[in-house]
């Protein structure tokens, strides 16, 4: 059965429906609804499917097409031809000064993947309103409406997988993840190499100040597949249980009123992003809505 929940856009009224699986949201007001909604774990549960994890603490991500997949960067349209260890290890190279003091190569390829190298991390915050402004920041190409997924934190991290996998991205010379880790005396994470073919997600270190405002944490896609080969291709994640099956969806023309509004509580592309270039956008933003 159908609910709903009024609601209001400056002079305009709408109505929040639930159909299915997907709730129609209109303005920040209606948003915070459905995010209280996701918090109710007997209501997550039951009715989105995900597992029930130990802690009921939620993550969310935003994009701004509802028709998306929920694959990393990697692994889209227009990377096919992208080498992965090799776009790594080039990177490594070319931005020395930045990371040559971090303590692990998971820090590297965390903060490679915050400043938009493609890899096979998947963004996700434990903010949802930095959810919804992700949703919110362009127009849908297609579907006509930007998404926002929510999920439990996996208390399973594992993060020695996570930080192996990584090792052997920017360290490995072939593809042969088990001569890997003999050849560096991993045994022990040799006899559970399972662990590798499953997608992990990942609490990261707070080594840059972006990762910290945005309350930024990752999903690792798998670095094996069911065979125990690298794996060079990906899972879509909407066919796996890491996300609720409900979303909030938004309507691309309720997307610059939205982002107007998250401006006033602070949350803007200079907030989110924090690089002078975006710190000047935001000024021009809020200067041409005086207009």
């Amino acid at each position: 059965m159908n609910r709903f929940v009024r609601g209001s856009r400056g002079t305009k009224s709408y109505v929040m429906k639930d159909c299915g699986k997907d709730v129609e949201i209109h303005d920040i007001e209606e948003f915070l609804k459905w995010v209280q909604r996701m918090h109710m774990s007997e209501d997550f549960t039951q009715e989105g499917g995900a597992p029930p994890m130990p802690q009921k603490k939620l993550y969310f991500r935003g994009q701004a097409d509802k028709s998306w997949d929920l694959i990393p960067s990697l692994f889209r349209k227009g990377n096919a031809n992208v080498i992965e260890r090799d776009i790594l290890k080039h990177a490594n190279i070319s931005l020395w000064n930045e990371v040559h003091g971090f303590s692990t190569q998971l820090e590297k390829l965390v903060y490679f993947q915050h400043y938009g190298l493609c890899t096979r991390l998947l963004d996700v915050s434990f903010n949802p309103l930095i959810a919804l402004y992700m949703a919110c920041t362009e127009q849908s190409n297609e579907s006509g409406f930007g998404a926002i997924y929510s999920g439990y934190k996996d208390c399973g991290q594992m993060p020695v997988v996570a930080e192996l996998s990584a090792d052997f991205l920017f360290n490995s010379a072939n593809d042969d993840f088990g001569y890997f880790l003999q050849m560096n005396g991993n045994v022990e994470a040799a006899r559970h190499i399972d662990a590798f073919s499953v997608p992990l997600f990942i609490l990261p270190p707070i080594i840059d100040s972006r990762i910290e405002v945005q309350d930024g944490a990752f999903i690792m896609f798998p670095l094996l597949d069911e065979s125990g080969l690298y794996r060079k291709h990906t899972i879509n994640l909407i066919e796996k249980d890491f996300f609720d099956r409900r979303r909030a969806i938004v309507p691309d023309d309720c997307k610059s009123d939205i982002i107007r509004r998250l401006a006033e509580i602070g949350i803007n592309c200079g907030t989110v992003y924090r690089d002078t270039e975006s710190k000047i956008k935001a000024i021009m933003n809020d200067a041409r809505s005086f207009f």
